[in-house]
């Protein structure tokens, strides 16, 4: 038995929307569910230089869960490198939305479309392999910028 007095200080790592409208979600902080079968993506790497690596698989997925401070319109961008263009779905909430990449043969910071979250608070955002024109990449992170 742990007796403390007063409320507990809980420090939470889930990456939270910064004070300039900046949601950065890094590889290393996404859960990666792989199908049961087939290649399985991983994480490569250590830190800032983490990346998800062997994403052939289009039934696998990525996720984070992340504080977002104040709704409103953001823009995706992606960290990534791919020997093909390639297309994603990416989900969060009621929002969600097909996201095209021309080939990269290095990780390469790239605006690829836009979202409008609705409510603030503590959400889940997926990325996905597209129905059609999905190809194997490598992918660093994930960021959203508040439009303004």
């Amino acid at each position: 038995e742990l007796e403390i007095e007063g409320s507990p200080d809980v420090i939470s790592n889930m990456p939270v929307q910064n004070a300039d409208g900046v949601v950065l979600l890094p590889a290393a902080m996404a859960d990666i569910h792989n199908r049961g079968y087939g290649t399985l993506a991983t994480l490569s790497g250590r830190g800032g230089e983490a990346y998800v690596s062997s994403w052939e698989d289009p039934g696998t997925r990525l996720e984070w869960m992340f504080g977002l401070k104040e709704a409103g319109a953001f823009r995706i961008e992606l960290e990534y490198r791919s020997e093909k263009a390639t297309a994603l779905r990416l989900n969060c909430g009621e929002a969600g939305t097909g996201l095209a990449l021309p080939s990269s043969d290095s990780f390469t910071w790239i605006r690829v479309g836009n979202i409008e979250l609705r409510e603030p608070g503590d959400l889940l955002i997926e990325l996905r392999a597209a129905a059609d024109g999905w190809n194997p990449l490598e992918l660093r992170s994930l960021r959203l910028v508040e439009n303004n």
